[in-house]
């Protein structure tokens, strides 16, 4: 089976843009550090680790939530509290809604920690530039997981190949390439459910990788999942007309699987 081996120059030219530093406005009401609590059935109390101003007209906090109490919350208490949402966001509308302020402490690295991870899976820009490194820097990196990983495939060391995709996706999760050759594994060793997972964590990254389509309809044809399969198919030769011609072939057949199944 082809894995894909990739010189990443999609990524590069996807990722390799300046990003700005965002300044808090002095005069802004929320500030990193800023402690809330909210009573309902217990007292909930939440941090603010971040306030985005990306959009300064739709501004997002980022918060730390944690456990419930019985009593009612300290700024000199909260630290006792176990963290039970690391990271989520918050409007400041939301924030607004009974939510009481009793006071500022500095931010910790375990709840900067939660915020870079978030933004490390959805904003890598900003993360590399918040957390002070370089894009470019961050996929050589990865590159170099990614093809030590390839060559361990290629010699059949499937565990150690696995590991090192894992460390390249540690590092640049987005790298699509490396989750496909991860399911393409666990495919050659008969483990289709495993593999349709990272086929779906792929197109959820990328959904135009129609290599990761074709592999996850021949997936569901191993399960004996015709129907699953056929739709897949239609709707990818729908979406990508260009590529029907791979996709044709196997999509009749399966229409035919169907009918006699019917019979």
């Amino acid at each position: 089976m082809p894995k894909i081996f990739t010189s990443l120059l999609f990524l590069f030219s996807s990722l390799l843009s300046t990003v700005e530093a965002h300044e808090t406005s002095k005069n802004t009401l929320y500030k990193e550090g800023d402690i809330y609590i909210k009573q309902k059935d217990k007292w909930e109390t939440l941090k603010i680790i971040n306030v985005d101003h990306d959009n300064p007209d739709d501004i997002t906090l980022h918060v730390t939530f944690f456990e419930h109490s019985e009593k009612k919350p300290t700024k000199s208490s909260v630290e006792k509290l176990g963290v039970l949402v690391g990271h989520t966001t918050l409007s400041i509308a939301a924030l607004a809604e009974g939510w009481e302020s009793i006071g500022n402490k500095p931010v910790s690295k375990r709840e900067l920690g939660y915020f870079y991870q978030y933004l490390k899976h959805n904003n890598f820009q900003k993360y590399a530039h918040v957390t002070g490194q370089k894009v470019d820097e961050l996929i050589a990196l990865a590159n170099i997981k990614y093809k030590e990983a390839y060559a361990l495939s290629e010699q059949k060391k499937f565990n150690e190949a696995i590991s090192l995709y894992l460390e390249a996706l540690d590092i640049f999760p987005p790298f699509y390439e490396a989750i496909d050759n991860i399911a393409f594994i666990f495919m050659d060793n008969g483990d289709c459910p495993e593999a349709l997972k990272y086929f779906d964590h792929s197109l959820s990254i990328n959904p135009n990788n129609v290599t990761a389509r074709y592999y996850m309809g021949q997936c569901y044809i191993q399960l004996r999942e015709y129907q699953a399969a056929a739709s897949l198919y239609k709707d990818t030769m729908e979406q990508f007309p260009d590529e029907k011609e791979a996709f044709e072939k196997t999509y009749f057949l399966l229409l035919d699987v169907l009918k006699e199944a019917k019979k």
